[in-house]
This record gives C-alpha cells, sequence and structure tokens, in this order.
C-alpha cells in the first residue's frame, strides 16, 4: 500500500508529542524528514529520519508528499505559502493563522494547485468531544439552549522560556486554546450571529492573554466558552443543557497526558477514560423525573485525524479538517479581540 512520505517542520512539544507519535500509530506514513536545528535529540528517538536545518532545502526534494507545520504560530502563514508554492500538501498546526485574509489566500493557492490543505484541529477526537455528539445525535438532550466548556490550568507563575506565554503576535490563550474551544463549537452549532468577549492578562508580569470569555449568541442557545491560568480547581470540561437534560463531562481527554508520558495510540486501550477520573454523566428527564447517570465515555483517537488524512490523499475523500471551517476559528478570534477592545456585542456578518 501507498505510503505517505512525511516530513515535521519544527520539532518541540506540538511536532515530537502531537504529530509524530501520533501519524506514526498510521500504518501508511512513512516519517522521512524533520526541518530543525537541533538534531541530537530527534536522532536518538528517530535515528532513520533526516534532519535538514535549511526550510527551502525540504521545499526542493522530489519524494515528499506531505509537510506538516508546527513552528510558532507567527510563521504558518508564510511557511505554508511557500510549501504550497513548491507543490506540496500541507498540515498546519493550530491555529491555522492569524489573520483571516492569510488563510484566505492559503486557500486559493490550494485550490488552483489541487493540492490537500489541512489544519490540526485534533481535539475534535477529544473523548468528551465525541461523547456529546453521541448523545446529540441520538437525541438525548433535547434541544440545547446553553453550552459551556472551559479549558482551565493552574500556572500562576508566568514562563519566561515559552514563546505562547511571550509578547508577540499569535502568543497567548486565545489563540492557542481558544482555537481548540471555537472550533468545537462551530463544529457542534455553525456561526453564532453575535459574539461578546472579556480578554485579560491577568497573573503578575504576563505579557499574553492568559484569561478569555466569549460568549456566542445564536437565537436563544448561548455558547460559552473560555480558559484560565490560575484554576487549581477547574470547571467541567464540557456542560451542556437541552430540554430532555443534561451533559456534563469533568477533566480533560487523557490523550495530551498519555502522549506527554511516551505513549502512543497503538497501546490496546488507547483514549479510554481512566479509572478514578471525572468522567461524564448525563441528568435526563423520564416519566416526569430527573434521573442521574455516569456513563461511559467514547474513546479519545487523535490518530483518526491522520487515518482520515491518508483516505484524503488516497482516495479522495473528505478533508478531515477542511481550511475553510479552520478560517473560521480565526474569524471569530478576530471579532473576539474587537469585541474586547469595544467592550460590546459584536455582530457576525456571513
Amino acid at each position: 500500500m501507498k505510503k505517505i512520505n512525511t516530513a515535521i517542520v519544527g520539532f518541540g512539544l506540538s511536532g515530537s508529542t502531537f504529530h509524530a507519535p501520533v501519524f506514526l500509530s498510521v500504518p501508511h506514513f512513512e516519517f522521512k524528514y524533520v526541518v530543525s536545528s537541533k538534531p541530537e535529540n530527534i536522532k536518538l528517538k528517530y535515528p532513520n529520519v533526516k534532519v535538514i536545518s535549511n526550510f527551502n532545502d525540504l521545499l526542493n526534494l522530489s519524494d515528499l508528499d506531505l509537510i506538516i507545520i508546527t513552528t510558532p504560530n507567527n510563521t504558518h502563514y508564510s511557511l505554508a505559502k511557500l510549501a504550497l508554492l513548491s507543490g506540496k500538501n500541507v498540515i498546519v498546526d493550530k491555529p491555522f493563522v492569524l489573520k483571516f485574509q492569510e488563510g484566505l489566500e492559503l486557500c486559493e493557492i490550494a485550490r488552483s494547485k489541487n493540492l490537500f490543505l489541512s489544519v490540526y484541529q485534533n481535539r475534535r477526537w477529544d473523548n468528551g468531544f465525541l461523547t456529546l455528539k453521541k448523545c446529540l445525535s441520538e437525541d438525548l438532550l433535547g434541544e440545547i439552549f446553553n453550552y459551556e466548556s472551559y479549558f482551565d490550568r493552574f500556572r500562576p507563575i508566568v514562563s519566561e522560556t515559552k514563546w505562547r506565554e511571550l509578547e508577540g503576535e499569535g502568543t497567548g490563550l486565545l489563540f492557542d486554546l481558544g482555537s481548540h474551544l471555537i472550533d468545537q463549537a462551530i463544529e457542534l452549532f455553525g456561526m453564532p450571529e453575535e459574539i461578546l468577549a472579556d480578554i485579560e492578562m491577568q497573573r503578575n508580569g504576563a505579557k499574553a492573554i492568559d484569561y478569555f470569555k466569549l460568549i456566542f449568541k445564536y437565537k436563544k442557545l448561548r455558547v460559552t466558552i473560555g480558559a484560565s491560568s490560575i484554576m487549581s480547581l477547574p470547571r467541567p470540561v464540557l456542560s451542556v443543557h437541552g430540554t430532555k437534560g443534561s451533559f456534563v463531562k469533568y477533566e480533560l481527554d487523557p490523550q495530551e497526558n498519555e502522549l506527554r508520558a511516551g505513549k502512543t495510540p497503538l497501546i490496546s486501550n488507547w483514549g479510554e477514560e481512566r479509572e478514578g477520573s471525572g468522567g461524564a454523566f448525563v441528568s435526563l428527564l423520564k416519566d416526569e423525573k430527573i434521573s442521574e447517570s455516569k456513563i461511559k465515555c467514547v474513546p479519545g483517537s487523535y490518530q483518526e485525524y491522520y487515518e482520515k488524512v491518508f483516505q484524503s490523499l488516497i482516495n479522495k475523500n473528505q478533508n478531515p479538517v477542511e481550511p475553510l471551517s479552520a478560517l473560521n476559528v480565526i474569524k471569530l478570534i478576530e471579532l473576539s479581540l474587537e469585541s474586547a477592545s469595544s467592550k460590546k456585542w459584536i455582530v457576525i456578518n456571513s
């Protein structure tokens, strides 16, 4: 079967933890090249991968099918553009780009050259999100009126070594974690009609956004999403309330911690909720009474993204994350910043 010869550009946390172990768990990918200035650690783990120091040298390779860009957010547009113009298929880590118009340009280049362009919105395959989608598909909760989703951490001290916490374009929680939460909301409910945002740098010495709360208005439905760096007792990851009952998911999907610990999707119980975790609960109206019960989560499956990438590249199946879909996330980030600055609701034009 055809192998997808793959290169990763940048090999920090994202490339080494969230991409390489995941696509290597899918038998159709061959890890051929890395663009990095630090070859030592890469060679220890992946001795057969060729390390290239110059990105432009990568673009001249004829045996390369796919480039995955995992560099800092402010480089996504320029590197993806060069890769597409050189005729390469491209995956960009989230956030897609920093400006809506940049994303439109990349989409047009990919279309005109008939190239594959996708964005790694891996948290569409979180266990809580997959479980909620199953509940909604079965109409378990009825008509939904309130949806809340939070991604909280306890990091009260600002790090001077992490680029995401430094001053600059595309740093901070809104572009980082906000990209996930916004994408999930759009996946479930489409684009909202209006948006209201509260955004702040709360910690002492903070140089990038470390708190946000966004409210999306959809007729009577309200979607509230947010993240904070100062939450030692985090809020539920998901809470959804409808006319037939509610769904609440505690604690984040286990896949991130498993990847950080060196595990891969090849283990037998990958993505399953761990014993003793908060889990997911439903509270349903039945026979005029409310009954609450814990439900088994659908296992998380980041590897499914790459399975679908393979099918899209080889069999022209649907792209698992269309770039125009990911571009809607950037549009809402831009409008969130506008709302926070003006301190008012912003109407979203289709």
